[in-house]
């Protein structure tokens, strides 16, 4: 278990995040003219992933609750 501050871990992964969505645009061939739009569906992709195997979802859920305790 790690201690961690909970508003310096959310933004350290959410730029992790963007980064890789953006990695993955880019090998996808996205445009910058297009990133917005991409991004908005590549939330629908990952509701799609979700609802093909929400156990795993689920599962995975709750071990990355049981990973962190938070402090501040």
């Amino acid at each position: 278990m790690k201690e961690v501050h909970k508003a310096d871990q959310i933004k350290m992964i959410l730029a992790l995040t963007l980064g890789n969505c953006t990695t993955l645009a880019a090998l996808e061939g996205v445009e910058s003219d297009d990133l917005q739009g991409y991004m908005v569906d590549m939330g629908e992709r990952l509701r799609i992933e979700i609802q093909a195997d929400p156990e795993r979802a689920a599962n995975k859920l709750s071990k990355a609750k049981e990973r962190y305790r938070f402090v501040g």
